[in-house]
């Protein structure tokens, strides 16, 4: 599970890692406070949130995805407008759920390469 330098220490390290892609992948996931604390950390630099997926952890927790979504590069973006875009999109999306009925869900990121977006 790597993270884009941009994100401080602190965020890193409460980061749950998520299987979604296979034995052995993951990918950080927050709670909604804090997942909208990553947005805000990468908002001036050109790390795109490239989509995300939103899961509801039970009692045993165990993790069922609830939504998921991508945000792609469009044809002649810059990567600075792309980066901007997908964060104003996951930011959007982690704030669709009401904060009181965002308990039990976690928000699991993916995130451009920083040499990608360049």
């Amino acid at each position: 599970m790597e993270l884009p330098m941009e994100i401080p220490r602190e965020l890193a390290e409460i980061a749950v890692p998520v299987e979604v892609a296979g034995p052995g992948e993951s990918y950080p996931a927050w709670s909604r406070e804090d997942a909208l604390a990553v947005v805000e950390c990468l908002r001036g630099t050109k790390v795109a949130i490239e989509g995300g997926e939103v899961f509801r952890t039970d009692r045993l927790g165990l993790r069922t995805a609830i939504e998921i979504w991508d945000c792609e590069r469009i044809a002649a973006e810059t990567a600075t407008d792309y980066a901007e875009r997908s964060r104003d999109m996951a930011q959007g999306r982690i704030e669709a759920t009401p904060a009181a009925e965002s308990g039990d869900l976690l928000y699991a990121l993916t995130f451009s390469d920083q040499q990608e977006a360049a």
